[in-house]
Order: C-alpha cells, then sequence, then structure tokens
C-alpha cells in the first residue's frame, strides 16, 4: 500500500485543528462552549420565511431546486450587485461577481487561481487558522506581519509599516487582510489601510479583504480598502451571509471585484463545485432585499453590541482583562491575573501558556475559550500568550451560565 501514502503536500500541515481538540474537550467536560464562533440561536424569522416560500412554490418554480450558474443565482448576483454598486459608489455586475460556498471556498479558489509554487502570501497575525491551509497546499508561501498587542482596546492593535515592509517582497503575491479583523476584534482605520494600500502598489500586490464582519461594528464605520484611490483594480473583497444572518451552515460566500481578478476565481469554482445551494441563494437574495429597508443591520449590530458590553463585563467581574472590540463575534481577555502555577507547565513546550490556560478553564471552570497562539506563527507566541478568546455570539442563557462559572477564578487569581 505505499502508493497510497498521502501527497506530500499535506505533510506540512497540522493533523487536527484547534477546533478538533476544544470542541470535543468542551463537549466531555460539560463546558459553556465560548470557543467555536457560530451561532447558537435561529437566523431571522424573514430570511427562514423566505426560504419556506421558496420550498412551498416548488412544484411552480422546480429550477429553483437544480444547478444555477457557476456565478451564481441571478437574483442573488442581482442583489450583490445593488448592494456592491452603493457600497464602491461604481456599477457592480455580474463580471465583477462570483458566488462561493462560503469566504472558504472563495478563499481556496482565488489561491488556486493566482498562486504559482513559491509565490509568497503576506498575512496580518492573529490570523484565521484556515489561511494558511490554503496558501500552503496551493505551493505558496506565507509571510507573516504582526499586529502589536495592546490591553487597551482592539483597536489599539497596530501594524507598522515597518512590519508591513519587511514581510513584503518582490516575491508578494497577495496580502490578506481581514477587516473587521477576527482577532483582536480590530475595525481598521483609513489611515492603517491607506499603508496597506501604499505597499501594495509599491510592490505591485493584489489585497484580498475578507470582510465577513462588515456589518459587525460598533460606534465606529467599516472601511473597504477597495474604495481607496487605485485600490479598486488590485483588491479582490470577499464577504457571506454565514455571521450576518446566523446561518453559517447555509456556506453562502462571494468575491467581487474587477473582471480580471474574479474570472479566474470563477473558473476554479465551476471545476470544484460548479454552484452552492440554488433555493438557499434565491431565499438570501430576498432577504438582503428585505434588510436594506426593515432596520435589520441597525438592530443586528445593537444587540451584538449588548452581547459584546456582557461579556466584556463578565470577564472583568472574573478577574480577566478584557479587550474590548470595535466588530466582529468576539472578545479577547488577558489573562495575567491568573496564576500560571494552576495551569502553566513551562516543561510543555508544545503548547504555549494560553493553549494550557484554555485547555484548564475547559476542564477545571468549564467554560470554553480558545487561545490566541492557535491563530500565529510559533515565533509569535511570546507576543499573544496571554491572551485567549471568547465568543459572543451565544443565547442570554449560555452567557448568563458562563458568567457564574468564571467567578470561581477568583480561586485562582495571584
Amino acid at each position: 500500500m505505499s502508493k497510497f501514502a498521502i501527497a506530500q503536500r499535506l505533510k506540512g500541515l497540522p493533523t487536527n485543528s484547534i477546533w478538533e481538540e476544544m470542541t470535543p474537550l468542551a463537549n466531555k467536560h460539560k463546558a459553556i462552549n465560548l470557543g467555536q464562533g457560530f451561532p447558537s440561536f435561529a437566523p431571522p424569522k424573514f430570511l427562514l420565511e423566505e426560504l419556506e416560500k421558496v420550498l412551498e412554490n416548488s412544484e411552480q418554480a422546480p429550477l429553483a431546486h437544480q444547478y444555477c450558474p457557476v456565478r451564481g443565482n441571478a437574483e442573488l448576483v442581482g442583489q450583490l450587485g445593488k448592494v456592491y454598486s452603493k457600497h464602491f459608489s461604481r456599477e457592480v455586475g455580474l463580471p465583477n461577481l462570483a458566488v462561493t460556498d462560503g469566504v472558504t471556498q472563495a478563499l481556496s479558489a482565488t489561491f488556486q487561481a493566482f498562486l504559482n509554487h513559491g509565490d509568497e502570501v503576506v498575512l496580518i497575525e492573529p490570523y484565521y487558522d484556515a489561511y494558511y491551509q490554503d496558501i500552503y497546499v496551493t505551493g505558496g508561501i506565507v509571510k507573516y506581519a504582526s499586529l502589536q498587542p495592546s490591553t487597551e482596546s482592539a483597536d489599539q492593535w497596530k501594524l507598522t509599516r515597518e512590519s508591513l515592509l519587511a514581510a513584503v517582497s518582490e516575491k508578494t503575491k497577495f496580502i490578506l487582510l481581514n477587516t473587521p479583523q477576527n482577532i483582536p476584534g480590530k475595525v481598521w482605520e483609513e489611515d492603517e489601510l491607506q499603508i496597506i494600500a501604499e505597499v501594495a502598489k509599491e510592490f505591485d500586490v493584489v489585497v484580498i479583504a475578507d470582510e465577513v464582519y462588515m456589518y459587525l461594528t460598533y460606534g465606529k464605520p467599516h472601511l473597504s480598502i477597495a474604495n481607496l484611490p487605485g485600490m479598486w483594480e488590485r483588491t479582490i473583497t470577499l464577504c457571506s451571509a454565514g455571521k450576518t444572518f446566523s446561518c453559517t451552515g447555509w456556506k453562502i460566500g462571494w468575491a467581487v471585484g474587477d473582471a480580471t481578478l474574479i474570472a479566474p476565481i470563477a473558473q476554479i469554482v465551476s471545476y470544484q463545485t460548479f454552484c452552492c445551494s440554488t433555493p438557499f441563494q434565491i431565499a438570501l437574495a430576498r432577504a438582503m432585499a428585505k434588510a436594506e429597508g426593515n432596520g435589520f443591520y441597525e438592530k443586528f449590530r445593537g444587540e451584538y453590541a449588548a452581547r459584546v458590553d456582557e461579556v466584556c463585563e463578565m470577564l472583568a467581574a472574573s478577574g480577566l482583562a478584557p479587550v474590548k472590540p470595535k466588530g466582529g463575534f468576539f472578545v479577547l481577555a488577558d489573562i495575567s491575573n491568573v496564576d500560571p502555577k494552576h495551569y502553566y507547565d513551562p516543561g510543555n513546550t508544545s503548547q504555549a501558556k494560553d493553549w494550557q490556560f484554555s485547555l484548564w478553564l475547559t476542564k477545571t471552570i468549564g467554560v470554553c475559550c480558545i487561545p490566541v497562539t492557535a491563530f500565529c506563527k510559533n515565533d509569535s507566541r511570546p507576543l499573544y500568550d496571554n491572551y485567549v478568546r471568547f465568543a459572543c455570539c451565544k443565547p442570554e442563557s449560555e452567557l448568563h451560565a458562563a458568567a457564574e462559572r468564571l467567578q470561581k477564578l477568583h480561586d485562582y487569581l495571584r
């Protein structure tokens, strides 16, 4: 069976992910899972009603259950065109759009469409863990620019021009930007985006802007780097329905950009999944049209802002130091006040301090969080190993129960 050994490209990847470790551990210890970032409540009613209508009308519209065009169902493509024409102040139509099986596929298809062996991609750490794997399996090389952490707020985590320039070279093909950034919940300012844009233009680099949290900002606007001068032609903007409409299992995402950048992505999609679920696309298109006029986005932001405040208060009351986010689903906490003698084995070099803390918290306190060092290169562990991540996208009952359990942390503080 020697011919059936795994491919060489898989040997450089981790054999298991943080999710495969923490979620089963949370289940085993009956911990409240504030680790993985998926909502544990239903999507908005008006979205589900649109899906019901599509299903009820199946006899009259049977094509709603068949393959749709590679670029996406016409209703969804049309609605996305309206949304992004307004957002980018330019005409955005079919040549500028590709609907994908979530942003996960959009990323994979982008790298497969453009990366040659040895091409480099700059990640801004802490980064979403799937980024590295997608780049690696396509033969790309990952370079890193690090946000400098701060306990004050997520927006004080800063990227310096020097750090970015140290990561970029003539081999760089992409800079991958997440805004709002999953970790630490940073909403990028225009002057910060301008630094990235200037470097991209200087080195003839394309920016991939992962904007899945674009509707989740607190007290400040979301800015797209593609709106900066000279950046539409060198930006691929990605987004999805999952986070905004609490339907991560629907797996509907999209790529938006100049036609010359989107066409190769659509070509790859045509040879992968060809299309994602047609009835769900139709329901989403109709719900998005309603959301533009029914106040959904304002209500959505308000509800999550209240959850963020609640989680920050919960963490502070337990003795942890929350790093208040300006966007996204998550709150970071500085664990420095917890005495490491209770959870940290310095001889265990395979797991950083925050990783050991997360395991201990899940087993001992009954609340599951995620270590930030799961989202950076090994050399950057000392920069981030005082921080863990808690998800806010949970119902009130779970957040209240987690707050009660976390009070037990007072027995372990310095």
